[in-house]
């Protein structure tokens, strides 16, 4: 088989090459990761900033035509709120999303009431 470089040095000049292009191949990939992480954090923060943006909406809008008036919200994970109902005064905790509602209970198990 034939060697293709004249001598060694044009071997070491052929492996020098190579070396700055495998280092500019790592900077290229270290850089697009960096921007992608840049690209999803923006993108992360702007969704999170138009869902309670929505919430906070929807929540005040509820509030005027519902049944239920609004005593404490908890940010947890999920968060949750405390209401009463309007009429019987009887309150209730359930998460922010309305997936459920329970009757909040004293130490002799009757039904708490809002007192304002």
């Amino acid at each position: 088989m034939r060697n293709t470089f004249d001598d060694d040095d044009d071997l070491n000049a052929w492996m020098r090459v190579c070396d700055r292009m495998r280092n500019n191949d790592r900077k290229t990939i270290l850089i697009s990761i960096m921007l992608a992480l840049v690209v999803f954090t923006a993108i992360f923060a702007w969704v999170q900033a138009v869902k309670n943006s929505s919430n906070s909406t929807s929540v005040a809008a509820a509030q005027e035509e519902s049944m239920f008036e609004i005593v404490e919200y908890h940010i947890t994970n999920p968060s949750i709120v405390i209401v009463y109902h309007k009429k019987t005064k009887v309150m209730y905790m359930m998460p922010e999303n309305g997936s459920g509602a329970t009757v909040m209970v004293d130490a002799d198990g009757k039904p708490l009431l809002y007192e304002p």
